[in-house]
């Protein structure tokens, strides 16, 4: 019996520490991401560990971190406020279980942050058991990391407990314990002549965990009791020498003791110190019983201002006891809650995908589960809930009530949803871009789109997991390009990076792209890059040929300005050689009757000497005309020769007094056809220019009338010029009645080379070489239109001022 109160004591005490651990369980699962490390020491604070529960060193927390979430990890503990927070010992491992919060922060347990547990094998294997089991585990004899750098370190344990967040395991809570302390506050002071040894699994040296010290006798009676704790089993040995026995009635012969009595006595002074440990434990209990209060009213309040829904059913599926959150969420009161059971709220269509999820729980196949369902709110709208299970049970192990956490993820849920949308769309985009996108981690292909491929030539399968030395033209185009993305990717301040540069195609060709990179972590948490490639071959040789034509682009233009300088050149040519054409049928007419005078005078002259009647009367009137006909053919000669003079003089010259001279060489032509050419002048204008450029484009204009009279007929053939000037502007007008111009035609009438003549009749420049001489070297316009009887040529000059006249 009192083998057996010996170990309840201690099993009793342990117990009271698991229920510490389980009580942070709980305090992390209500408060799940929100937790901060102000919340855990004002938490940690109200157990009062140092008061209440002798030998524990600390409480604290590991939580498990993978390999690609180490950095992240770390950064994220600096933030909260510990600065020095490093995850040690430093080894490269799939996973890490380091210690991120403690309490009390002293001096000796901040020793213990960024501890992994789990490189050290005594810990290691705990934690295992732990995780696997999914209950309360304690470790083997073992030296505290607090005391570490002692030089004789008291032996410890480590009890943890695993915590799950979504069915996953997700870490620890652990404490540790000085074996010193706590058998200390179980046992309280020893009598004398009794010793008590705790070992680690069997009674060795190597295994000695505790002892209350040899009295320095002979032991008469020795007592070997074995204690199951959590997984493990400590040997408790009791020793008993003469000093302990001489406190009792010593008239009983010592062989009587040894021969059976001794028993009794030693088990009865167990009983006297067990005695002593239960009145200890009473004073405790009345302490821990306010406390228990205290914690309670926290759970309470823990359990109504919770973040999460939470609520206890029965193991039916009846609601019992629903928080605050959990009303919020399905929008029903507590009263009408406790009328209904999960399956009433739970959407129809996910009944059947959650079936047997409690039955597993309550027979004991599984201690929690987590499921994702939707919800069905008081009123009728869907939501998407987490919801956690677990079973709890009465002090026989049988299953007593369900508790559930709910957690409402629509929010979530639908983001999930619109990622996925957007994952697919941003697959098909990327699957069929034109643009080929590529990731590379470590200089490997992680994958490729069928761009990337169609432009390279290969399959994916091809290049996957392989070097991207494949798509490089040699080893050295490799490295430099290796150390252009080290410069640009890792070292630069946005971390991207743009070039063009030629690649190598899966036949061997090279192939000119444009790159562009951006430095990223993939799934993993890895660095990485995402590479944007466009074949740009095409656009290259484009561009190669536009450099050489840029390069030799001077002399093409001096080429061709020299070219067309000798096309104007010989427009004007051909243009004057028409114009003199024209002049020479003027002048023709002009000479006709002097030329007949003349030879009217000749015969008469002939005559008269003939019937010999010439005196120095007929000689003298027969001089007189000859020199008038002959001066005014003279004059005509020198106005061609002037107008026709090959001099570019530019000079200040009248319009009006232009205009004329230029009616005056074709008007004995004109008449000659009965053409009759009118001037109406409101206004003349001083022009800069080359005064025979100009006078041309007014013959041109005149002469082309006249082969539209000539060619249609006209009884009465008039050209009407009138000058005016208005708003800086001087305007001339050259307007017939020879029936206009064609509309089939109209608009090609000042293309070069163009005429309606005959190739023995035109050259068709004439129109083409005025409008060039007015629009170039006057900064005119010369437009055309079709009016009621003929066509009218309007010549529009830009002057400072014009005269009226």
């Amino acid at each position: 019996m009192y083998t057996n109160e010996t170990a309840n004591a201690i099993t009793v005490r342990m117990g009271t520490y698991e229920q510490v651990l389980r009580g942070v369980d709980g305090f992390l699962s209500a408060n799940k991401d929100t937790i901060t490390r102000e919340m855990w020491k004002e938490y940690a604070s109200t157990l009062e560990l140092s008061n209440l529960y002798p030998g524990v060193q600390a409480i604290g927390f590991a939580k498990i971190v993978k390999q690609s979430e180490l950095e992240s990890h770390i950064n994220e503990v600096r933030r909260s406020g510990v600065f020095y927070y490093r995850v040690h010992p430093e080894q490269k491992k799939d996973y890490y279980v380091p210690v991120m919060m403690m309490y009390p922060e002293d001096r000796i347990n901040l020793k213990v942050m960024g501890y992994d547990l789990s490189s050290e094998p005594v810990r290691s294997v705990m934690l295992r058991e732990a995780g696997e089991s999914g209950k309360t585990a304690l470790t083997g004899k073992m030296v505290l990391k607090q005391e570490a750098d002692m030089k004789n370190p008291p032996s410890g344990v480590l009890m943890a407990m695993p915590i799950y967040r979504d069915g996953e395991l997700y870490g620890y809570v652990a404490a540790p314990f000085r074996m010193n302390d706590l058998m200390r506050g179980i046992f309280g002071t020893y009598v004398q002549g009794l010793s008590l040894k705790i070992y680690d699994t069997e009674v060795s040296p190597a295994n000695l965990m505790y002892s209350t010290g040899d009295s320095g006798e002979e032991t008469i009676m020795s007592a070997v009791l074995p204690v199951a704790m959590y997984g493990r089993t400590w040997q408790l040995k009791f020793d008993a020498g003469e000093v302990f026995f001489s406190q009792f009635d010593r008239s009983k012969p010592l062989q009587v003791l040894v021969g059976g009595v001794l028993t009794g006595f030693l088990l009865a002074m167990l009983s006297y110190i067990l005695l002593k440990t239960r009145s200890r434990a009473y004073e405790m209990a009345e302490q821990m019983a306010q406390r228990f209060y205290e914690s309670e009213e926290r759970y309470r309040r823990t359990f109504e201002q919770a973040a999460v829904g939470i609520v206890m059913t029965s193991l039916d599926g009846r609601f019992m006891k629903p928080n605050s959150c959990f009303c919020r969420i399905t929008g029903y009161t507590v009263a009408e809650l406790l009328k209904k059971t999960m399956l009433d709220i739970t959407y129809v269509k996910d009944l059947k995908d959650n079936e047997g999820c409690g039955t597993d729980l309550i027979a004991g196949r599984t201690d929690t589960y987590v499921t994702e369902r939707r919800l069905v709110r008081k009123d009728g709208s869907i939501i998407w809930a987490v919801i956690t299970a677990s079973v709890l049970k009465d002090n026989e192990g049988a299953p007593k009530n369900i508790i559930m956490v709910v957690e409402d993820i629509s929010r979530k849920k639908n983001t999930e949803d619109a990622l996925i949308n957007l994952n697919t769309r941003l697959t098909a985009i990327i699957e069929n871009s034109l643009v080929g996108i590529i990731q590379v981690r470590e200089r490997r292909f992680q994958w490729a789109n069928n761009a990337f491929l169609e432009i390279f030539g290969y399959r994916s399968e091809d290049i996957i997991g392989k070097s991207t030395m494949a798509i490089h033209p040699d080893e050295k185009h490799y490295e430099d390009f290796g150390r252009f993305v080290d410069s640009e990717l890792v070292f630069s301040k946005n971390g991207y990076a743009s070039v063009r540069t030629e690649m190598r195609k899966c036949d061997g060709s090279l192939v000119w792209v444009e790159m562009a990179g951006k430095r990223i972590k993939d799934e993993d948490g890895e660095p990485c890059s995402v590479w944007v490639v466009m074949d740009v071959t095409e656009r290259k040789l484009a561009e190669d040929r536009l450099l050489e034509l840029n390069n030799t682009l001077e002399s093409k233009v001096a080429e061709e300005t020299h070219r067309r300088i000798e096309q104007e050149r010989l427009f004007m040519q051909q243009g004057r050689l028409a114009a003199m054409g024209e002049m020479i049928g003027a002048i023709a007419h002009q000479w006709r009757q002097p030329l007949n005078v003349m030879a009217l005078m000749v015969q008469n002259i002939q005559e008269e000497y003939e019937l010999d009647m010439l005196d120095r009367d007929i000689m003298k009137e027969f001089a007189d005309i000859s020199m008038k006909q002959i001066l005014f053919m003279s004059n005509t000669i020198d106005d061609f020769r002037n107008f026709f003079r090959t001099d570019k003089e530019r000079v200040e010259f009248s319009a009006v007094q232009q205009i004329s001279a230029v009616i005056d060489l074709v008007n004995q032509q004109f008449t000659a056809h009965n053409i009759k050419v009118r001037i109406v002048r409101h206004a003349d204008a001083i022009l800069y220019g080359v005064a025979n450029e100009f006078a041309q484009v007014i013959l041109n204009l005149l002469s082309n009338s006249k082969d539209a009279f000539l060619l249609n007929h006209r009884s009465d053939p008039e050209i009407k010029i009138e000058i005016s000037c208005s708003e800086g502007v001087f305007r001339i007008t050259v307007a017939d009645n020879a029936g206009g111009i064609a509309d089939d035609i109209s608009d090609k009438i000042f293309d070069p080379y163009f005429t309606t003549k005959g190739p023995e009749k035109g050259t068709g420049i004439g129109l083409y070489m005025s409008k060039l001489i007015i629009n170039d070297h006057y900064n005119g316009v010369l437009s055309f239109r079709n009016c009621e009887e003929g066509a009218e040529f309007i010549i529009e000059l830009p002057v400072v001022s014009c005269c009226k006249i």
